[in-house]
Parts: C-alpha cells; structure tokens; sequence
C-alpha cells in the first residue's frame, strides 16, 4: 500500500520558502527605491539610460 500523500514535497519547504522571501524581498526593495527616486536622480538615469541604448545599437 503505497501512500502517495507522503511522496508529494511540501510547498512550505524551507527552500522553497527561503526563495520566496528573498524574491519578495527584492521587489519591495526596488518598489521603495523607485518611489523615493527624486527628480534629479531620476534625470540622471534616465539621460544613462539613453546613452547605454545608442551604445548597445552600435554594437
């Protein structure tokens, strides 16, 4: 008699779980750093940005 409940892997492994935290983790980090973003640092980027795409379409 073969159980097949037991065979099946948790969803709530700690690796699983680990992975999921990190990945949360990382969204919330780049959601709040693009919300406290001023207009300055914004231009910057943006202006590298643009000079990273003319660079890769010359290449």
């Amino acid at each position: 008699m073969n159980n097949s409940k037991e065979n099946q892997p948790s969803f709530f492994d700690p690796v699983n779980l680990l992975i999921a935290v990190i990945i949360i983790a990382v969204i919330l980090i780049i959601s709040v750093s693009n919300l406290l973003e001023n207009p300055e640092s914004r231009q910057i980027r943006q202006t590298a940005e643009k000079k990273t795409e003319i660079i890769c379409q010359r290449l």
